[in-house]
């Protein structure tokens, strides 16, 4: 009887620690894994023939991603990240090629931290062969 008592309470122990199947509340959601959110970018208003925004974001402690969204895109453009202004674009001076411009939604990766790139004035240009047809100065 001792037995027959000691292997019921086990066998009960057992049924109830399963847990995967909740019968009662069936509209209950198993949690799910917490992310960590992006984190806040800079946002760079491009001005000029060609409009639109940049996003310059971190991505770990030596990248930078880039997320351009234009208006248009006629063909032949490329984007790339100077040191300078806008203001004096003859002053401006290659910082990281970027890429062609295909559609109007692009995104790069640039191998070194934003806050490096932003350490001196920073400008998001998109040129149409050696013309700059939209510039944003990043904020510092």
């Amino acid at each position: 009887m001792k037995r027959a008592l000691l292997l019921l309470t086990l066998l009960l122990v057992v049924a109830g620690c399963g847990g995967a199947h909740n019968k009662t509340k069936p509209g209950v959601k198993p949690s799910r894994p917490v992310t960590k959110p992006l984190a806040k970018p800079l946002v760079v208003r491009l001005k000029g023939t060609t409009t639109g925004v940049a996003l310059l974001r971190p991505s770990g402690n030596t990248q930078t991603a880039v997320t351009m969204k234009l208006a248009r895109t006629p063909k032949g453009l490329t984007a790339e990240l100077d040191k300078g202004s806008c203001g004096a674009p003859k002053g401006l001076q290659l910082a990281k090629p970027l890429g062609p411009v295909r559609s109007k939604t692009a995104g790069w990766s640039v191998t070194e931290a934003l806050s490096k790139l932003t350490s001196a004035p920073l400008a998001v240009v998109v040129r149409s062969g050696h013309k700059v047809v939209g510039c944003g100065n990043a904020p510092s």
